[in-house]
């Protein structure tokens, strides 16, 4: 879901290597904790001197590690940390996806200015009644003929995607891992 966001909310950012390493649980074998450095193309950007574009470097760290679990009273869930650097300034948001009020979205611009532009940490809502998050509640309702929910579109999917098996195949290997690109049939 994190990827999505960054992706949609950057969609000029096209990815192009990842270097990750997770912790597995031992009990299930599903990755537990993991960081991440996503190196990103700006292809919005026109080439520079040196006919390199500009690069923009997403660092992406969670953990489900934290004491509890979602169906604890109080519920804990995941701690989700984010950072995406560029040349003209950088983006931060992190925060506990249960407690919207523990962190924020800030852009810091390269001359020191700060600014907040969400208050609030909001990664996904759970309803703690078993309907499960509202990802899948919004996909059922769909499917049951209700209104699409607006967000992430196929190019913000495949990118997700595409970043995600990259982060398995690097972890598994312990090197950076290339993403080749074919949007829109030509390959960059």
């Amino acid at each position: 879901h994190l990827l999505a966001f960054l992706f949609h909310i950057l969609p000029t950012c096209e990815p192009k290597s990842v270097y990750c390493r997770m912790a597995m649980s031992a009990t299930s074998g599903a990755d537990i904790s993991h960081s991440a450095i996503i190196e990103c193309l700006d292809t919005s950007s026109s080439s520079s001197s040196n006919g390199a574009n500009d690069m923009v470097i997403f660092n992406v760290s969670g953990t489900t590690l934290l004491p509890g679990h979602q169906y604890h009273d109080p519920p804990i869930a995941k701690l989700v940390h984010i950072d995406v650097f560029g040349d003209d300034g950088s983006l931060h948001y992190s925060g506990n996806d249960l407690d919207p009020k523990s962190g924020q979205l800030e852009y810091r611009s390269t001359k020191g200015d700060v600014k907040v532009l969400s208050d609030t940490f909001e990664f996904e809502a759970y309803d703690n009644q078993n309907y499960g998050p509202e990802s899948i509640q919004a996909f059922v309702d769909l499917c049951c003929g209700g209104s699409p929910t607006v967000g992430a579109n196929v190019v913000d999917g495949l990118r997700s995607v595409q970043v995600i098996d990259a982060m398995y195949k690097s972890n598994a290997s312990k090197q950076p891992q290339s993403i080749v690109s074919d949007i829109g049939g030509s390959k960059t």
